[in-house]
């Protein structure tokens, strides 16, 4: 008597009203072949090598509960790369930091085990989804230490445990690429355009003009952001410049002498060709002279 065939993992997901749904639509027999191919499929149920190198680059999630009365919510996770763990082949674990202490997730948690990850690598164009149960365990130091990366500079409370049902990536449609400051090729450094003023110092407001050629004293400079960024506009600050010493106006403190946040670059094809990214050469976005037309860092070519 032969054995019956296991039910998809992508059960999950496909529900008979999401099922429905395809068959109206025109998309039901592709996924019905792409369910035959099991484990050769796209959807698996434990965590593979893959998965974990994946995880192991990551350093945001998206955690989405539901509560008793079937209100879902999403929420943001974070810590330094790698801050999730994988415990064994079905099993994450997190530390959970200290934050605002609304705990809509840690309360949803104990009215509905079920949970899903969303993870995104918005540098790769590449995002994974998650489908599991996870609960706060907040009575287990030993855990806790091992969860916990030493230097991160914030407090964790508790540990979010998942354990993993089912899982599998997303196309990459729709996806805009950003980078990060760590991850471009080289440090992003904002800049203050001089713009045009009466007297001898230059106003901090940047001109509508990018283009424009400004006087400043006795010296005229030419602004163009791209110019700029391409390091052929001197680094200077007209009115620091009239008031007393020259400072760098890339100085990765702001005015008050305080540390300027870390900085995201949202950089996409569409802006790159438009002009519209005036870091872009100094990041290696686009190509400079004499450079591969449309390479971006490590030789890919933007999508």
């Amino acid at each position: 008597m032969s054995q019956s065939p296991e039910p998809p993992i992508s059960r999950i997901a496909f529900t008979p009203a999401v099922k429905a749904a395809q068959e109206e639509r025109g998309s039901r027999r592709a996924y019905a072949r792409m369910e035959e191919r099991g484990q050769q499929g796209p959807w698996q149920d434990s965590i593979t090598p893959e998965l974990e190198e994946f995880l192991a680059e990551r350093d945001t999630l998206y955690l989405g509960t539901v509560s008793g009365e079937g209100q879902p919510y999403v929420q943001h996770r974070g810590g330094p790369r790698g801050f999730i763990k994988v415990l064994d082949d079905h099993t994450l674990a997190l530390a959970d930091y200290v934050g605002n202490a609304q705990y809509v997730s840690l309360g949803n948690l104990t009215e509905n085990e079920r949970a899903s990850l969303f993870l995104m690598d918005y540098r790769h164009q590449q995002r994974i989804k998650i489908w599991g149960t996870a609960r706060f365990v907040e009575d287990d130091e030993e855990l806790l230490r091992t969860v916990t990366d030493t230097g991160y500079g914030a407090r964790p409370e508790r540990v979010l445990v998942f354990h993993v049902k089912a899982w599998s990536p997303n196309c990459t449609q729709y996806i805009t690429q950003r980078f990060t400051q760590k991850k471009s090729r080289r440090p992003f450094r904002p800049f203050r355009t001089a713009s045009l003023s009466s007297g001898s110092s230059c106003s901090r407001r940047g001109s509508s003009q990018p283009s424009a050629r400004r006087a400043c004293g006795s010296r005229s400079i030419v602004s163009s952001s791209a110019r700029r960024a391409a390091g052929a506009v001197p680094r200077v600050n007209c009115l620091a410049e009239a008031q007393g010493p020259i400072r760098d106006v890339h100085s990765p403190r702001s005015e008050l002498g305080t540390p300027r946040q870390p900085h995201s670059l949202h950089v996409s094809k569409q802006r790159l060709e438009a002009g519209l990214a005036p870091q872009a050469l100094e990041l290696g976005l686009v190509p400079r002279p004499g450079d591969r037309q449309g390479a971006a860092p490590g030789g890919r070519t933007l999508q």
